[in-house]
């Protein structure tokens, strides 16, 4: 009986140990899905506007393109020079946007704004 008690508070142990690390990297790979959500929408953005010599404005200008389970995805801004994009996972933790004729994508995560 000892024996079968101490199994499973190891057990116990190593789950309070491993699920902290777990909810982390589901929570990147959310993050990631997001991120990689809005590079494909931004590379559609440039297609349609070789084709149109515009942005589109919205996203049902735009039937290429498919989001991830949980992404949102915003035309924050669009026009004949420039547009605007934002995503994010419903269940992640960061929020990214980009600026076309910029390029540069940043991410805000609990207040602070990183460039990547």
């Amino acid at each position: 009986m000892i024996e079968l008690v101490m199994v499973v508070a190891v057990i116990g142990i190593l789950v309070a140990i491993t699920l902290p690390q777990v909810v982390s990297y589901r929570t990147k790979a959310l993050n990631s899905a997001a991120l990689s959500d809005l590079k494909a929408l931004q590379s559609i953005e440039m297609g349609y506007f070789a084709s149109f010599g515009t942005y589109a404005t919205s996203q049902q200008s735009l039937p290429a393109m498919r989001t991830s389970k949980g992404v949102v995805i915003q035309i924050d801004s669009a026009s004949a020079t420039d547009f605007a994009l934002t995503s994010r996972h419903a269940s992640g933790d960061t929020t990214y946007h980009v600026t076309g004729s910029v390029g540069q994508i940043s991410a805000a995560k609990n207040g602070s704004i990183s460039h990547l």
